[in-house]
């Protein structure tokens, strides 16, 4: 019995440890691109669903904008832009 109740517990054991492991694996990272124009951000596009962006702008905030109104914005996924982008052929 004992020796049953040592295996469950290490079973138990493995399977968290594999879920910590599972967690920290590395994965392809999401990238971002940020169009900015005349210091005005302009667009945030994603290769990656489910992004969300925050854009503190401080000039504004000095300028008398309350910091409340900061918000996360769900970011546009759109590869072949980014793709453009990258290459240098967005325009």
């Amino acid at each position: 019995m004992e020796g049953s109740t040592r295996c469950a517990l290490r079973s138990v054991c493995f399977q968290r440890n594999e879920v910590r492991i599972m967690k920290n694996q590395a994965r392809e990272a999401i990238r971002i691109v940020v169009y900015v124009d005349g210091g005005i951000v302009q667009d945030v596009l994603s290769d990656t669903a489910g992004v969300q962006v925050m854009i503190v702008d401080y000039d504004n905030e000095r300028a008398g904008d309350p910091k409340s109104s900061r918000s996360f914005e769900s970011v546009t996924v759109d590869e072949s832009m980014i793709e453009r982008t990258v290459n240098g052929t967005e325009g």
